[in-house]
């Protein structure tokens, strides 16, 4: 059996805990390459995961002809570059999310991803999670109706606890944000795969900037559906929720627990499922199943798929792109009009 041979670019905390154990156990995969700027990095993964080829310099890993397909886990500035130079040297290409810094780097990409013979991927772990595909499964289910709020919190203790060696987080010009691109987008991708809508209109975003936002918060309508989607660097660890209104009941689900509970007009049900990012978790080795059956099939993406193919870094740009056009100098008023 032929296992599809993939490089990863970068060895920082998404390659160790994500991708490399992902691909080391697809067994259609094999883990062959690993290249970092920083040699000392791309070593110690190389000897944890028993990686062949170490490439001090991400050319060196795409020149390789050997290498059939990469998976990029550099800083968002640097997504768009290496995706062409990976298509140009025949490879696909998985992109962790956010999958740029920039507006124009997402179309770019979106185009290369319409257009192109090879797949160009983007990170939506989330989606494999068993906790969201049980929401999406109950909401279709029309258990509560009619959705017509949805409410996402993403809240961790910031990038210093669970990746100190990513500095480049707090540098919007390599992140291009803080808090609300590192964890909304993810949020954003799940409230349009979960609704199957892409975002029809996008508020500013509300951000506390220093100097890349803490907590940031966007509302999105999704057809008929208003979406809040709430970033904390902030804590509380883990605090992953999603809250649905419908016209028949709502549906809580926690990420810190696993639970499910469906609360109608006479009744109260709970359900559980394994909990996000626990050792029972497999949407890592999920998503990269689905990235290397792709690849090994050359199975394009869909028109549907496409729709919502990065919707969460374009949306949180956007919202990021309103922000900075408000007019923060103007006067504020109270509820009644007058001047604060």
């Amino acid at each position: 059996m032929h296992k599809l041979k993939i490089g990863i670019l970068g060895a920082g905390a998404a390659a160790a805990t994500i991708h490399a154990p992902g691909i080391q156990a697809n067994p259609q995969a094999e883990l062959a390459a690993i290249a970092s700027r920083t040699p000392a990095h791309a070593a110690q993964l190389a000897a944890q995961f028993s990686i062949p080829q170490v490439y001090a310099s991400y050319p060196e890993l795409l020149r390789d002809l050997q290498i059939e397909a990469v998976v990029i886990c550099t800083p968002p500035h640097q997504h768009r570059a290496l995706a062409e130079m990976a298509v140009e040297n025949s490879k696909h290409v998985l992109i962790e999310k956010p999958i740029a810094a920039r507006l124009a780097d997402v179309a770019a990409l979106k185009k290369i991803a319409q257009e192109g013979t090879l797949v160009v991927d983007v990170v939506r772990n989330q989606r494999f999670q068993d906790l969201y595909r049980r929401v999406k499964e109950r909401l279709q289910s029309g258990i509560i109706g009619e959705p017509n709020f949805i409410f996402i919190t993403s809240t961790t203790s910031g990038p210093e606890h669970w990746n100190p060696a990513g500095t480049w987080l707090r540098d919007a010009a390599l992140a291009g944000g803080g808090a609300l691109i590192d964890l909304g987008v993810h949020k954003v991708d799940l409230a349009a795969w979960i609704l199957e809508r892409a975002p029809t209109r996008i508020s500013p975003a509300v951000l506390d900037r220093r100097p890349v936002e803490d907590i940031g918060w966007i509302h999105l309508q999704l057809g008929v559906v208003m979406a809040s989607i709430l970033a904390s660097w902030k804590g509380p660890d883990e605090g992953s929720q999603v809250l649905v209104f419908g016209s028949a009941g709502s549906l809580r689900a926690f990420g810190s627990s696993g639970e499910v509970e469906i609360r109608l007009a006479d009744k109260v049900l709970r359900e559980q499922v394994s909990i996000p990012w626990s050792a029972q978790d497999l949407s890592a080795e999920k998503m990269i199943a689905d990235f290397v059956e792709r690849c090994l099939a050359g199975q394009r993406f869909s028109e549907k798929e496409l729709e919502l193919w990065d919707t969460g870094t374009r949306v949180v740009l956007k919202a990021y792109q309103k922000a900075t056009a408000v007019d923060r100098s103007s006067r504020t008023e109270d509820v009644n009009g007058r001047e604060a």
